[in-house]
């Protein structure tokens, strides 16, 4: 299963939940209607009705969770769908755990290292590179030149790269 947000806390004393998607598909997972929670060595499938979407988070009542106290045994708990369930990327846009161990290669084919993490904090998200050299840069059009998930491959421009890149050794 795949991990697309994450019940922050509860929202109110009725058992509203505060959410935190990992994506920007906020209709999408509307529309759907459920996710899968882990809960007491189970997974328990959370049928749920969105009440306000207020990008980054969601806010949503859960079938089952009507007051405070129960909402609050939810809290931090990961939303998960399996990946059957998900819809398929637009054009140029990636799940996060396709990226995941992509080689990082520059235009010439040398390999820079392996993208081991994404944090996302800001305005675009920021790619972790672990390689000789430990490196963060922003996930830009300007320096990512291709992503090929069949071949395992992120071509990045290393001109570009050059002027953005954070380097471990700093």
């Amino acid at each position: 299963m795949i991990e697309i947000g994450r019940i922050l806390k509860p929202h109110g004393i009725q058992g509203q939940l505060k959410v935190r998607l990992y994506s920007d598909n906020y209709e999408g997972f509307a529309a759907r209607g459920f996710a899968y929670v882990p809960k007491s060595g189970d997974t328990w499938r959370m049928e749920y009705n969105v009440v306000r979407i207020d990008p980054p988070y969601i806010y949503l009542f859960a079938d089952g969770v009507t007051t405070r106290n129960q909402a609050e045994e939810l809290r931090n708990l990961p939303l998960l769908l399996n990946r059957s369930d998900l819809e398929e990327p637009g054009e140029g846009e990636h799940y996060i755990v396709d990226l995941i161990g992509l080689d990082v290669v520059d235009e010439n084919g040398e390999k820079l290292g392996v993208l081991r993490d994404v944090l996302q904090h800001g305005a675009a998200d920021v790619y972790v590179v672990k390689g000789k050299k430990g490196f963060m840069f922003p996930a830009v059009k300007r320096v990512i030149t291709a992503v090929d998930i069949d071949a395992g491959e992120m071509r990045v421009d290393s001109r570009a790269l050059s002027e953005v890149a954070v380097y471990d050794d700093i």
